[in-house]
């Protein structure tokens, strides 16, 4: 897969030898066997799997053996400086007051060409363990990582804005009618758009703007390490926000990949006793209806949460995800049923 659209090949792929042979470790300076380009989106980045010549332990990690790390190329010059501040202050004052928090560990980071190389974090994603042993612990697990997330207060140097989500939304609109998508499904989320936005006037997802939140939590995101010991990857985007943003966009990907809602509620009951505060209904509203919103362009696009449909089969799974959208806008979420 070609990748000169966030970076020359050859100049990321020496980058990349040398940040990675200058990785604290505990058994040398390590080396790459192999990479292999896991995810990428064109002109904004891509996502590395980074195979090592041998297992090494990370200085500062919870000393197991690794066989690989990750990295992302950026287009951006400066992402991934910002990238490896917000792990950074995530690691060195959430992750290090508790081990067992799951975080990826970040390593090093390189200005131009913009790379970050950062640590796995062990287990499976949520996904892949949805109908295994351990279903009540695992999703009070879930609510209760949230809630220590949540309730983390680094400085991160950026912060959750309800009015760009809503530009992007409007954006995204475009690329969805560009798909040839029917004209009832392009008129649906066009007019939900405006659903969001007058309920965001009375709604401000951008306070309490102390607690830390991910933005992109779903399935994937969220790893599972035995029963109870959960992580979470991709947080080089996380912001500062109302947690609602999190609970609402797991919500709908949740629900969307058919979770029974007892599952789900396991998850807000443990992260409403951990972090010590109810759920508020109208907010959680709002934000699982801009996370459908987001799935269905994601769905008619190609992108998003695995299975990604192709063909006429996009048109019915966007137009479940406007469907979700709707009901929430109504008041029908999770948080709102006995």
């Amino acid at each position: 897969m070609p990748l000169s659209d966030v970076g020359e090949p050859n100049v990321v792929t020496e980058t990349l030898a040398g940040l990675v042979a200058g990785i604290a470790t505990e058994r040398g300076s390590p080396a790459i066997a192999r990479q292999v380009v896991v995810t990428h989106k064109p002109g904004q980045r891509a996502a590395l799997l980074l195979q090592l010549v041998e297992p090494i332990v990370l200085t500062g990690s919870d000393g197991r053996l690794v066989d690989h790390l990750y990295a992302k190329v950026f287009s951006e010059v400066d992402r991934g400086a910002r990238s490896m501040q917000t792990l950074q202050l995530l690691w060195d004052q959430t992750r290090c007051a508790d081990p067992s928090f799951g975080l990826p560990q970040p390593l090093a980071w390189s200005p131009e060409p913009s790379i970050l190389v950062i640590g796995s974090v062990p287990g499976r994603a949520l996904a892949e363990v949805f109908d295994s042993a351990g279903g009540p612990s695992r999703w009070a697990a879930v609510g209760r990582w949230m809630a220590r997330l949540h309730c983390s207060e680094p400085p991160l140097p950026r912060r959750y804005d309800l009015d760009g989500e809503v530009l992007t939304l409007r954006r995204w609109s475009g690329e969805v009618a560009a798909t040839r998508a029917p004209a009832v499904l392009v008129e649906r989320y066009e007019a939900l758009i405006d659903r969001a936005v007058e309920m965001a006037t009375s709604i401000d997802l951008t306070q309490p703007m102390t607690g830390v939140i991910h933005r992109d939590l779903h399935q994937e995101h969220l790893i599972i390490d035995g029963v109870d010991r959960v992580g979470a990857v991709d947080l080089d985007e996380a912001r500062l926000g109302d947690p609602h943003v999190d609970l609402g966009h797991l919500y709908a990907h949740l629900a969307l990949a058919a979770v029974p809602d007892r599952s789900i509620a396991m998850v807000f009951e443990a992260w409403s006793a951990a972090a010590d505060r109810p759920i508020d209904e109208r907010s959680l509203g709002l934000a699982t209806a801009l996370a459908g919103l987001k799935i269905a362009r994601q769905r008619t696009t190609g992108f998003g949460v695995a299975p990604q449909p192709i063909g006429d089969d996009r048109w019915p799974a966007a137009m479940r995800a406007l469907d979700l959208a709707a009901s929430a806008l109504r008041g029908d979420t999770i948080g709102a049923r006995p």
